[in-house]
């Protein structure tokens, strides 16, 4: 049944969110433009009814096993953070963090569930905080002799009923003005957070006062990790192939089949594209691709069926299986029977890079970016809130400090640096904070956004690097940083 459900549910899904992404934005209104981000945050939060409730369905099953792996904590905060604050934006919410830095830099456990645990309660924090603040604090805390981390997350949100807290764990227990806040939810995020919680051997308390706010505790135990071993991901910039690079996609859905020839053709790549294991093997006879994307449920010969065929006739390039089966023990089933890795449909634009870049023949990859988001530290400086809130849409995944004004700026201390800073010229002092930043870090890329198109050259002139003129295109920002960060 959660083959079915899985395959059954995440294959439309894969077609709606999938062109969505491929949608070129540049020639849309702002109308358009705000149609097509609420199709995707909606579609995004079906795919997260759907995986709460095979989340439970897998635990309840006892097929919940923790993925170990060796990961940074303070990326993962960092990157944990950085999504709250864009979450909050549109809410006069301020959000306040802090990491202990006694904490060990990397640990090794399942990087992925403790994601899940904490985003799960700083959604739901910021879901039911319309004023005041959310906060989040980890604390390095050992248990007798078993080395831990607290987690405390507090918000001056609605708070939660007496009556509700007693169970408040507990499956389908947990919705509370949901239609007052307009909220898409299952019921199932605390239970699943708690049941991970448990399955790691740590503990999980709530103390709360309706209509002042709630606060969460979340003890859980650390391993030390291997800095060495932590994997790169969320690469800045995407994979851009040659353009003599070959692919070929097997899927018997057409929609499944736009949608990954698509993404492809992102990166550079040329695909070609299959409705059958059978077709599919014919083509390889006649064209030498890299690599091979393919279908797990399809009619006469399934994607299993095709690669063991392939495999013997002595194709020896990689296939990835690209399915809608993302139940537990999924990828381990597909290499097991001859595929090199594995990409869950709705498919995940940083994940099929990665794969990208891992499998695609090395002579064919003619660019990628390896500044990762976490690590850039982004300036922002401008009077305008409204300014302030666009520039952190954009920058979401960056390591962004605002300040609203020069006084602001200079309480800057001298040893903190910046990779980017980003600020409005025309604001009071604006060119003395230039002449600032210049003094004390001459090769700083400082990019000057305005209105004032008619002050480009004076701004390029005083040492500002880049110039942007408002309004700006969607991607403009984001090419000028990747430019920088690249060189």
């Amino acid at each position: 049944f959660l083959i079915s459900m899985s395959h059954e549910i995440r294959t439309p899904m894969n077609a709606i969110i999938g062109m969505g992404e491929l949608i070129r934005t540049d020639n849309l209104d702002d109308v358009q433009k705000n149609y097509l981000q609420d199709i995707k945050k909606m579609s995004r939060s079906f795919l997260g009814i759907v995986n709460d409730i095979l989340d439970f369905a897998k635990i309840e099953m006892g097929k919940i096993v923790l993925e170990l792996t060796h990961y940074s904590l303070k990326r993962l905060f960092d990157n944990v953070c950085s999504l709250t604050q864009f979450t909050l934006a549109d809410k006069h919410v301020e959000f306040s963090y802090y990491f202990d830095p006694a904490l060990p830099s990397t640990l090794y456990g399942d990087e992925m569930r403790v994601r899940q645990i904490l985003s799960n309660i700083l959604n739901n924090a910021a879901k039911y905080t319309e004023h005041g603040d959310v906060s989040l604090k980890i604390e390095h805390q050992p248990h007798g002799e078993e080395n831990g981390m607290l987690f405390v997350i507090s918000d001056t949100g609605i708070g939660i009923k007496a009556d509700t807290l007693a169970i408040m764990f507990e499956a389908f227990s947990s919705k509370q003005d949901m239609k007052k806040h307009g909220s898409l939810d299952t019921g199932l995020g605390l239970a699943i957070t708690k049941r991970f919680v448990d399955l790691m051997g740590g503990t999980i308390t709530v103390e709360s006062e309706y209509g002042k706010g709630s606060v969460f505790t979340i003890w859980l135990p650390i391993h030390l990790g291997d800095e060495s071993a932590v994997e790169l991901s969320d690469s800045f910039d995407c994979v851009t192939a040659s353009d003599d690079s070959r692919a070929l996609v097997i899927d018997d859905n057409t929609i499944n089949l736009s949608v990954a020839r698509g993404f492809l053709m992102k990166h550079g790549i040329r695909a070609d594209t299959a409705e059958s294991g059978i077709s599919g093997i014919e083509m390889t006879d006649k064209t030498d691709y890299d690599m091979i994307f393919m279908d797990h449920m399809m009619p006469e010969l399934d994607g299993v069926e095709t690669t063991q065929l392939l495999r013997k006739k002595g194709f020896s390039k990689p296939i990835i299986a690209l399915t809608a089966n993302a139940i537990a023990g999924a990828r381990e089933f597909f290499l097991a029977n001859g595929m090199d890795d594995f990409i869950a449909k709705p498919i995940d634009a940083a994940v099929f890079n990665k794969v990208l870049l891992q499998w695609l023949p090395k002579n064919k990859i003619i660019s990628t970016k390896r500044k990762q988001r976490h690590d850039c530290r982004v300036l922002v400086l401008d009077d305008s809130n409204g300014a302030r809130k666009t520039l952190r849409r954009s920058l979401v995944g960056f390591n962004v400090i605002e300040k609203s004004s020069v006084d602001e700026f200079k309480t800057i201390k001298d040893n903190e640096n910046f990779n980017i800073i980003i600020l409005e010229p025309e604001i009071r002092g604006g060119f003395f904070v230039i002449d600032q930043i210049r003094k004390k870090n001459p090769e700083t890329p400082i990019i000057a956004i305005s209105r004032n198109s008619g002050i480009k050259e004076y701004c390029l002139s005083f040492g500002v690097s880049d110039f942007l003129a408002k309004p700006y295109k969607s991607g403009q920002l984001t090419d000028i940083i990747q430019r920088y960060l690249h060189e």
